[in-house]
This record gives structure tokens, sequence and C-alpha cells, in this order.
């Protein structure tokens, strides 16, 4: 009887050895797996504080040369309230060169995507920053709207002032780039002599290009606006997103 009690002491030993090392195991396991888990989140978040710095840097830009529309705009307007050139032809040719252009924005989202997919984002504590990021890419589409209709728009307007004068004068203006900036001209870029007269001046006295050079204003005055305005979601999003990654 006392060897039947031990043995049974034994086996209900040998169980609970069994049974708690099962346990541990099962134990160490969720929290390796918590650990994986959470450094995967450190290092997706990472990443999407990276893409929106990158996104911060492009707004900038955007902010800048939308701003940079209106200005060539207004200037070329307060030629049409006067009807008359003011400064050189060449001067008019470089402000319609820069009014040829309209900023768009490329912001990526790729890492956002795989941190979305992954279940980084929806494990995130902070409400405010996770409703942001789960809504991230409705936002860039509500920036794009209004920076596509400036892009649609000057492209209208490179082609009508392509049948109203002659775009010579501001075509050979090949030492800017979209943000007005100079860049490296090659000689061979320079173009031969036009023997049309109708240059960009005699369009100063026509009501069509002033509402041409309004609208292009408008479009800019919007786009700035609305780039203004995603700038500060997109800087609480940043200050957000870091204090959360800590």
């Amino acid at each position: 009887m006392a060897l039947a009690k031990s043995k049974l002491k034994d086996r209900l030993a040998e169980a609970l050895t069994i049974t708690v090392s099962i346990l541990l195991a099962f134990a160490i396991d969720a929290w390796w797996g918590d650990v994986q888990e959470k450094n995967l989140d450190r290092a997706h978040l990472t990443s999407v504080l990276r893409e929106l710095e990158t996104t911060s840097d492009l707004l900038d830009d955007a902010i800048r040369l939308h701003a940079l529309t209106m200005d060539r705009a207004e200037s070329v307007l307060e030629m049409t309230s006067k009807g008359e050139l003011i400064g050189s032809s060449q001067n008019l040719d470089g402000l319609i060169n820069d009014l040829f252009n309209s900023y768009q924005i490329n912001a990526p989202t790729g890492a956002l995507r795989a941190a979305t997919l992954s279940g980084t984002i929806a494990r995130i504590q902070d409400q405010e920053l996770k409703s942001l990021l789960l809504g991230w890419e409705g936002l860039i589409d509500d920036l794009l709207e209004e920076q596509i209709n400036g892009f649609d728009n000057a492209a209208t307007f490179t082609r009508w002032l392509g049948e109203a004068a002659s775009l010579h004068g501001p075509s050979s203006i090949m030492d800017k780039n979209v943000s007005g900036e100079k860049v490296e001209v090659r000689a061979d870029h320079s173009l031969p002599p036009t023997r049309h007269t109708a240059g960009i001046a005699t369009l100063l006295d026509d009501m069509a290009f002033e509402n041409q050079i309004l609208l292009l204003h408008m479009n800019g005055q919007s786009s700035h606006d609305e780039a203004v305005a995603f700038q500060e979601i997109l800087e609480t999003a940043i200050s957000r997103l870091g204090a959360a990654n800590h």
C-alpha cells in the first residue's frame, strides 16, 4: 500500500513537472513572440516616420512652388491691369515659362501600407495617431486633388497660349526648372530665331489671356492653402509617431 502511494506521488509529481514545463514553454514562446512583435512594430513605425519626414520635405517644396506660381501670376496680372509691358519682353517670357509648370507632390506610402498590413498600425495605442494613419491615403488624395487641378490647368494654359501667340520666347528659356531655379544650360539647346512677331506681350490687353492667368493664380492659391493645411496634419502625425515609437 505504501509502495502504491509512493508510485502515485511520483506519477503526480511527474505529471505536475510536465504540466509546468509545458506551461513555461508556452509562456516563454508567448513572451518571445511579444518581443518579436514589438521589435517588428518598432521597425515598421521607424520606416513610417522616415516616410512621413520625406513627405514633409516634399510638402515644403510644394508650398514654396505654389507660392512661386502665385507670385509669377501676380507679376503678369500687374501688366494685364495696365495693358502694357513692364520691363523687358524677356522678363515676361521668363514669368510665362514658370507658369507652364505646376508642382504635384508624389508622397511615398509603401512603408505605411506595409505597417498597416502587418497589424502594426492597428496596435498603436494613440487613437488619434491610429486614426490619422489609417486614413492617410485619403488625406493624400485630398491634397492631390487641388494639385492635379493645377497641373491640368497649367497644361490647358500652355495649349491655349500656343494658339494665341508664339511660344518661342518662353520656350527659349532653358535655364530654369519647375522651381524657377537656375540649372545648367547646354549650348546645343538654343533655338533658331522665329519669324512670328506675335509674342506674349501682344496678349497683355487680351481679356482671355488675363483670365487664363487668373485661373493659374486661383489654382496656385487653392493648392498652396491645401498644402499648408495638410502640413499641420503631417506635423501632428510626425510628432505623435515619434512619441509612440519610443
